[in-house]
C-alpha cells in the first residue's frame, strides 16, 4: 500500500476516533442538580451518580479502545505487507531478467547452429558435384574410343534366342 493511501486511511480512522470521543466529552460533564428557585435541591436522587452515562462512557471508550488498537494492528500489517511485497517483486523482477537473458542466449546458440548446419550442408553440396564431376571425367576415360563411331548394339532382354521345345 502507498503511504498515501495510508494516511487517507489513519486520517478517516482518526476523524471516527474524535467522533466516537465527542459524545464522550460531553457525556462526561456533571449535570447540575436540579435547585428550586429558593436554592433548595428538588429530590434525593439528584445527587447519585447515573449508571447510565457512566455505562454509555464505558462502552464509548471501550470502542475508541478497540478501533485505535485495530487500526495500530491494520497499518502495522499493511507495513509488513508492503516490505514483504516489495521483497518478492525484486526477486520477481531479478528472475525475468535471467529468463531475459537465457533466452538471449538460446537464441544466439541456435542461430549460430543453424549457420553451422548450412555452412556443412553447402560443404557437401560442393564436395559432392566435385566428386560427381571427377567420376564423370574418368567414366569417359574408361570408355573405349570406337573409331567407325558405331554405337554396339544392345540388344534387350527379349532378344535372346528361345530354346526350341522337344517333341517326344
Amino acid at each position: 500500500m502507498s503511504s498515501s493511501l495510508i494516511r487517507n486511511r489513519l486520517a478517516t480512522c482518526t476523524l471516527l476516533i474524535v467522533g466516537l470521543m465527542v459524545p464522550e466529552g460531553l457525556f462526561s460533564q456533571p449535570m447540575p442538580a436540579l435547585q428550586s428557585p429558593s436554592n433548595h435541591v428538588i429530590g434525593t436522587d439528584s445527587t447519585k451518580r447515573d449508571t447510565v452515562s457512566e455505562g454509555e462512557k464505558h462502552v464509548v471508550n471501550d470502542v475508541v479502545k478497540r478501533v485505535d488498537s485495530l487500526q495500530l494492528v491494520i497499518v502495522y500489517n499493511a507495513d509488513l505487507v508492503r516490505k514483504d511485497l516489495n521483497n518478492k517483486l525484486i526477486w520477481i523482477y531479478i528472475l525475468l531478467g535471467g529468463m531475459v537473458v537465457s533466452n538471449v542466449m538460446m537464441y544466439a546458440a541456435f542461430n549460430q547452429i543453424r549457420k553451422q548446419s548450412q555452412d556443412a550442408e553447402d560443404g557437401l553440396k560442393i564436395q559432392l558435384s566435385e566428386l560427381q564431376g571427377k567420376t564423370t571425367t574418368i567414366a569417359k576415360n574408361l570408355e573405349p574410343a570406337d573409331p567407325a563411331g558405331q554405337k554396339p548394339s544392345r540388344k534387350g532382354p527379349g532378344s535372346r534366342p528361345k530354346p526350341k521345345k522337344r517333341s517326344s
